[in-house]
């Protein structure tokens, strides 16, 4: 699981054009559609905690390996509005 979401956020980083049409989307179903077109087979759960994820290294810069297993768990989204 947790090398799914670390591939989803380097696509997220890396691909621009990726990064806008997932934070266009509403849900996190919309989400899992786009990320299903693209190659990407991730649960729901799996999608917002990818989202915290994400949150998190961009409040606290690079997520190291271990921060990214204790994504599990969950969290808010330290101020960061997204909108899935």
């Amino acid at each position: 699981m947790a090398d799914k979401i670390k591939q989803v956020i380097d696509k997220i980083n890396n691909d621009q054009e990726f990064k806008d049409k997932i934070f266009s989307l509403e849900s996190a179903e919309e989400v899992q559609a786009v990320l299903k077109e693209e190659g990407f087979d991730l649960t729901v759960d799996e999608i917002l905690q990818a989202r915290d994820a994400f949150v998190k290294e961009v409040e606290q810069g690079e997520l190291s390996d271990e921060s990214l297993e204790d994504v599990a768990g969950g969290g808010d989204c330290y101020g960061v509005r997204l909108s899935w």
